[in-house]
């Protein structure tokens, strides 16, 4: 995590410097010229994993999440805000609540288990749809 907060102060240096936000592939050349080699994926992930991870899991993130189990929250995420916006019937609530409500409930899960953050929001998926789509069709399209 400690990376990201690095990255995340170049990032701002960088913004300032130049005087206008970059894209990741702007921000990467602009970081190569500056001698700092990161290649754009992994400052995409970075912001991803500062942006959807940290306000709601920051003790698992610095007690040294490790890329894989990252990698697969980011993954879990990507796929479960496709799947809610193709299924979202008349509901109130949001991905994002969604998200955050559950994702919050594993900050002092040691060692943190990314299967079992999955099926926490699958089931909170499929409760606030009252049912309308089953569980095993969100399994079937989460794993």
């Amino acid at each position: 995590m400690k990376k990201h907060w690095v990255f995340c102060r170049l990032r701002s240096i960088t913004r300032k410097k130049l005087d206008k936000l970059l894209s990741s592939r702007e921000l990467s050349a602009a970081l190569e010229n500056d001698g700092y080699i990161i290649h754009q994926s992994n400052i995409a992930k970075m912001e991803r994993c500062v942006q959807y991870l940290y306000p709601h899991i920051p003790e698992v993130l610095f007690k040294g999440l490790g890329h894989t189990q990252i990698d697969k929250l980011l993954a879990i995420r990507n796929n479960a805000e496709e799947v809610w916006a193709a299924h979202q019937f008349d509901t109130d609530i949001n991905f994002e609540s969604l998200w955050s409500e559950n994702l919050s409930k594993f900050n002092e899960a040691t060692p943190f288990q990314a299967k079992e953050f999955q099926s926490e929001l699958i089931t909170a998926m499929v409760e606030a749809l009252d049912g309308k789509v089953s569980l095993k069709h969100f399994i079937w399209i989460l794993t």
